[in-house]
């Protein structure tokens, strides 16, 4: 997908929308805190149970013939922390099928800002292990490449 000119919000911030429209969590800002909250580049240290959607290395792919806008798919990371393994695989495996499977020309809004997503590519599930030993928490990382647009 190309993008003419810079994002108003980083990618990471837009996949967490995503998930937020999606059901696939709740808003962290909520009184009270939903259940699998989304945050974007911080992990608190509560609840046990959330997702954290990182910004990753993009990949360029040069620039399109007619207007010269640049391709640009966005890397993403989807961190799932759990307090069991179940949990946590099960939430990881329902965020890598539905962004593998389940966007494509997705819109999103952010504070009057509108992109479409049109698609999110090479969603690799992975298992990191275990948290800090203390805490035994289960760690599962989703990551792919993102077609992003602000639409002007």
């Amino acid at each position: 997908m190309a993008a003419s000119r810079y994002l108003e919000h980083s990618p990471a911030r837009v996949l967490q929308q995503l998930l937020l429209d999606l059901g696939l969590g709740g808003d962290p800002e909520d009184d009270p805190v939903p259940a699998w909250p989304v945050f974007v580049s911080r992990e608190p240290s509560s609840p046990d149970e959330c997702l954290t959607v990182y910004d990753t290395e993009e990949r360029r792919h040069g620039r399109t013939m007619a207007d010269g806008a640049k391709v640009v798919h966005y890397g993403v990371q989807v961190r799932v922390r759990s307090r069991t393994y179940e949990a946590g695989r099960a939430k990881a495996d329902a965020v890598q099928a539905t962004l593998e499977k389940g966007v494509y020309q997705t819109n999103v809004s952010i504070e009057g800002h509108a992109y479409t997503v049109g698609n999110v590519s090479g969603a690799a599930l992975r298992t990191l292990g275990k948290d800090v030993p203390g805490s035994k928490r289960d760690l599962f990382v989703v990551n792919g490449l993102v077609a992003l647009a602000e639409i002007a």
